[in-house]
């Protein structure tokens, strides 16, 4: 039986190029074409209504024995929401889609329906991406070894995450540690941060499968878009003291590198 998925967050960046390499069209303008078509009495006058919800009725008159035609088009796209689940519909009907995915594969499509809860990680990502744009938007203001109050202020007046969001799913006997890496500014209207936690399930594709003793960084995730040259020159150890600062606890390295077996997935929706 299939069930339909509504997401909470759903990334159309890489579900369109996605979708459209599985044949499945995403927002594709459709156009359609209706006409009303009749004859008239002479003289007669008369209101055409065309049956497109929205569309206005029209005056028309005619001559007898002549007919009217009106024609009207409209264009509609394909809901994201739709095209999501005939997406995930098809990998599982050519069995393309892992549910366990107790073995990473890169670049693998994954679905995994877990217990998931926002990370610590997020808080540290948070912080990370307002220092980097405060640093660009006023240079000047970082000069001096501590946080500068303004920017601290700031930020706590941040209504919603502007940084990346990490979800993090624990290690069981059935499955290994798991994180989805999310872009904030892909959640669903209505939906917040928060709502991503809990029993939910995440569709998307491995990035990266650590194994036991291996470790990922999430150090690039936290300040992307940020240049390499300008990324060397940033401290991991400096930007978590002063998170520390901010966030009044201490802030580990081991919230930054994270050690295997990890499964590392770029969330394309969450459901």
């Amino acid at each position: 039986m299939q069930l339909f998925r509504s997401p909470k967050y759903l990334n159309t960046d890489e579900l369109v190029p996605l979708a459209n390499y599985h044949d499945i069209d995403v927002m594709t303008d459709v156009e359609f074409t209706q006409r009303d078509s009749s004859e008239r009495a002479k003289g007669a006058g008369g209101k055409i209504s065309v049956p497109i919800p929205g569309s206005p009725s029209l005056e028309a008159n005619a001559s007898k024995g002549s007919s009217t035609e009106v024609t009207q088009s409209r264009k509609i796209s394909d809901h994201p929401s739709g095209a999501l689940n005939r997406l995930i519909d098809t990998l599982e009907e050519r069995r393309s889609l892992e549910t366990n995915a107790s073995l990473g594969r890169k670049r693998q499509l994954v679905e995994l329906e877990r217990e998931w809860e926002i990370s610590p990680a997020t808080d540290v990502a948070n912080i990370f991406s307002a220092m980097i744009r405060g640093l660009g938007e006023n240079p000047a203001m970082f000069d001096g070894p501590s946080v500068p109050n303004e920017f601290i202020g700031s930020f706590l007046n941040q209504d919603k995450p502007t940084g990346p969001v990490v979800l993090d799913s624990k290690a069981t006997s059935d499955h290994p540690r798991a994180i989805a890496l999310l872009n904030p500014a892909h959640l669903v209207k209505g939906y917040t941060v928060d709502d991503l936690e809990g029993e939910v399930a995440v569709f998307g594709q491995v990035e990266s499968f650590k194994g036991e003793d291996q470790t990922y960084s999430l150090d690039k995730f936290f300040l992307s878009g940020v240049n390499r040259a300008a990324r060397r020159a940033f401290q991991i150890e400096e930007l978590l003291e002063n998170a520390h600062k901010i966030m009044g606890r201490t802030v580990s390295m081991d919230e930054v590198v994270l050690t295997g077996p990890l499964l590392v997935v770029k969330a394309i929706a969450v459901y």
